[in-house]
Formats: C-alpha cells, sequence, structure tokens
C-alpha cells in the first residue's frame, strides 16, 4: 500500500500562526454530509508528491535507505492554526472517538474533535531547520539495470549530475530472475558486455538488445537533496517568499 504526506504551511502574524495555504470553496461540499467546507487545490499546494526519500529525511518515513532524519515524528504543534487543525481531526460520535483514543489511533485535540486514525507520523519544522539541515549528506543506493538500462545510464553520467539510473528493476524481472528466466550477473560482468555491444556502431543496437534480459546490481551515492530535488526547486522557495525563516513552518503528516 502506497504512502503519501499531507503538508500544509504557515506563518506568524501578530504573534500567532495562520494558515498560508490557498484554501478555495469545496465544490463538492454538503452540509451535515462530512465533507471540507473549504479545500486546497491540487496543483496549488505547497508539496504534494509522493517521495519516499523525502519522507524519510522529513521523518523517517518509508526510509529504505538508512537515511539520517532532520529529526524523530514531534506530533503536530500545540499553538496549530484552525485551518491546519481541521485537516488533522475527523469527524465521528463520541463513542467512536473514545474507542479510537483508548486504542491509541486518535488524539483528542484542542477543539474537541479527535485526530483521524489513519494519520501517522505527524510533524512540523521552521523553514530556519530545513535549510540548517545538511541536505549535502549522502546514502548508498542500490537497484538492478539490464544491459539497454546500464548503457543508457552510463551515457547519462556524461552530463548530467543525477548519480542513480532513471531505470528501476521491476517486479516481473524479479520474478524472471527466481525462475531462471533472466540472467544475474555483475555489475563488471554486464560492463564488459556493453562495451563490447557497443564497439560497432553497425550492430550496436540489435547487439544491445540481445541485453534486455541480463540485469546486475548497481549502486551509487545519492545527496539528500536529489531525493528532494522539487522540494527544493517548488516548495522552499515559495516558501522563502512569506517571511522570515523563524516566522515559516510545515506542519505534515502521513497516511497509509
Amino acid at each position: 500500500m502506497g504512502c503519501d504526506i499531507h503538508f500544509y504551511v504557515e506563518k506568524k502574524q501578530d504573534g500567532r500562526w495562520v494558515s498560508a495555504d490557498e484554501w478555495e470553496p469545496s465544490p463538492d461540499y454538503v452540509p451535515g454530509e462530512g465533507d471540507r467546507e473549504r479545500e486546497i487545490r491540487y496543483s496549488r499546494r505547497f508539496y504534494s508528491g509522493r517521495n519516499y526519500g523525502l519522507f524519510a529525511i522529513l521523518a523517517g518515513v518509508r526510509n529504505y535507505w538508512g537515511i539520517n532524519p532532520i529529526a524523530e515524528p514531534r506530533g503536530v504543534p500545540d499553538d496549530v492554526s484552525d485551518e491546519t487543525l481541521g485537516e488533522y481531526a475527523t469527524e465521528c460520535d463520541e463513542q467512536q472517538a473514545t474507542k479510537w483514543i483508548s486504542k491509541g489511533y486518535s488524539k483528542r485535540l484542542r477543539n474537541g474533535q479527535v485526530s483521524c486514525p489513519d494519520w501517522h507520523s505527524a510533524s512540523w519544522f521552521t523553514l530556519e531547520e530545513l535549510l540548517a539541515f545538511d541536505w549535502t549528506q549522502t546514502v548508498t543506493c542500490k537497484t538492478r539495470v539490464n544491459g539497454p538500462q546500464y548503457e543508457e545510464w552510463q551515457s547519462f553520467l556524461e552530463y548530467a549530475d543525477e548519480p542513480g539510473p532513471k531505470q528501476e528493476y521491476s517486479p516481473i524481472s524479479l520474478a524472471g530472475l527466481e525462475r531462471g528466466e533472466l540472467k544475474d550477473v555483475s555489475r563488471e560482468e554486464l560492463d564488459r558486455l556493453v562495451k563490447a555491444a557497443m564497439s560497432d556502431r553497425a550492430t550496436c543496437q540489435d547487439e544491445l538488445e540481445k541485453l534486455k534480459d541480463t540485469y546486475a546490481e548497481v549502486e551509487w551515492q545519492e545527496p539528500y537533496h536529489q531525493f528532494a530535488s522539487k522540494f527544493w526547486s517548488n516548495t522552499i522557495p515559495r516558501m522563502l517568499r512569506l517571511g522570515g525563516p523563524k516566522d515559516v513552518r510545515c506542519v505534515f503528516w502521513f497516511d497509509n
């Protein structure tokens, strides 16, 4: 099951935190039916992607690489804005609320509601904390590629700053290896085979195609900022325009 982030941004105004998100009336809102009266259009959210590398950096969620998170989840701040708190809460009767709280699924919130039991790993950071974090740290990444993918990756490395291959080993390929339908070799052997296939321009594409069922594991060092490239190119600049780094923060949580 996939994991998604619910990401909100706040700024300090007259000594209190207020929502900086762009809210608008929900076209699906019907009074009394539990829908949200206001919503943030998907395209206008400060962050809306599904990037497990970023999730690992922010809160250690879906951390498949041994990434050092900025901090362990802190929960929703006590002075969170009403709009953000409303998104964290869910509507239910008191009996259901008591049951969820007793099982540790939800928490009672200051507005009298309870947090949605589907949410987990809630946390927050000021913009100052995000900027102070060492995003140049690196982590070792691994995947498997076949002959054509390996050649494409090596060609890509000649002019790009991104160290990892763009194509990853698919579940179908993994199953094929287990059934013996595909060949698993060392990286050194795949490198030799690809270079031999590419030695003759007249036949290289046909020879390279013969290696589509030959795979090798490759590894590389990936900097944290590469995991979060869109977060850095889109989200951080928008937050910077809201005010000083101490007076802007993000509040977020996850669902599975």
